[in-house]
């Protein structure tokens, strides 16, 4: 399985793992509504809203190390920020994809352990 946080970065941010589940905690009650936001702002095709929102899921997402919806939001508010309305769907559709898979596996009870075991895997690897 793809583990969508990358350990990390996580572990620059948090040095104990029960701040990190109150922040996944306030993460996963309030980025769903961003998405929602985000869905809205696509539709009416408000660049200035897609940029906010997506900014807003950006931000959120780099914080967990949630490093590949960070790069998916980045480039959704790129889009935005150039007013490339014709992108938006596509990579939103990305993005949601990325987003739900990552609140898949945050409700996942061992998904600390499952990041920190790629983590050393990933180590290990680069030692070879």
């Amino acid at each position: 399985m793809d583990i969508p946080i990358d350990w990390s970065v996580t572990s620059r941010y948090f040095e104990d793992e029960d701040t990190l589940m109150q922040v996944v905690g306030i993460f996963a009650e309030d980025s769903p509504q961003t998405v929602r936001d985000l869905a809205k702002a696509i539709q009416t095709q408000i660049s200035q809203d897609v940029q906010l929102h997506a900014h807003s899921l950006k931000g959120a997402s780099a914080l967990i190390g949630a490093e590949h919806l960070r790069q998916r939001a980045w480039r959704l508010e790129y889009a935005a920020q150039e007013k490339n309305t014709a992108a938006f769907e596509a990579l939103f559709d990305e993005t949601k994809a990325e987003f739900d898979k990552l609140m898949s596996f945050l409700y996942r009870a061992d998904w600390i352990e499952a990041a920190k075991e790629r983590h050393c895997n990933r180590q290990q690897a680069e030692q070879v």
